[in-house]
């Protein structure tokens, strides 16, 4: 039998084992029915998802969106991307392109062309230098905007506001 995978000991995902990897589907559909989007107040939070593996962009990432009107929740790859999205609603997904378990592409695939309200969420992807000549691949797969590593305020922030008009006030 083959040793366990160690994730992340801090995650509260279960483990990784060898034998249970994860192959996504040639078609992908939703893995249980999306709660529907709810009517929002106008003092509710803009919720936004975030997968990102590095844990030092993932405590920047924290500290540039951290503001009352957001609420932020995180995970290390796509495929926690997609369960969550199943389960809760959310108004914006932030992927790192270089997102281990579950490629970019494979994610925004994933909601994209799923049969669910969460479909057309917005999408900013995360690019290093070194995979910035993907951008326009990755926009025609579904991404709706993308930002460098390593992250500034302004750029980052202002791509955020971007996709979310409802923060413009918010000043990030």
């Amino acid at each position: 039998m083959a040793a366990p995978l160690a994730v992340n000991d801090d995650s509260d995902l279960p483990k990784l084992f060898a034998e249970d990897l994860w192959t996504p589907p040639l078609h992908p559909q939703p893995r249980r029915p999306a709660p529907p989007p709810k009517v929002r107040g106008a003092d509710e939070p803009t919720r936004i998802l975030v997968a990102e593996p590095d844990i030092l962009n993932q405590r920047i990432i924290r500290v540039l969106l951290s503001h009352p009107r957001i609420s932020l929740t995180q995970v290390e790859h796509g495929e926690a991307v997609i369960d969550l999205l199943a389960m809760r609603w959310f108004d914006l997904v932030i992927l790192d392109i270089d997102s281990p378990r579950m490629e970019f592409a494979e994610t925004t695939r994933w909601i994209r062309y799923s049969l669910s309200p969460w479909s057309d969420i917005p999408i900013l992807g995360i690019l290093s230098e070194e995979t910035r000549h993907m951008a326009g691949r990755l926009m025609s797969s579904g991404m709706n905007e993308w930002t460098l590593k390593p992250l500034s305020r302004e750029d980052f922030c202002g791509k955020v506001v971007k996709l979310m008009p409802a923060l413009h006030n918010a000043r990030l």
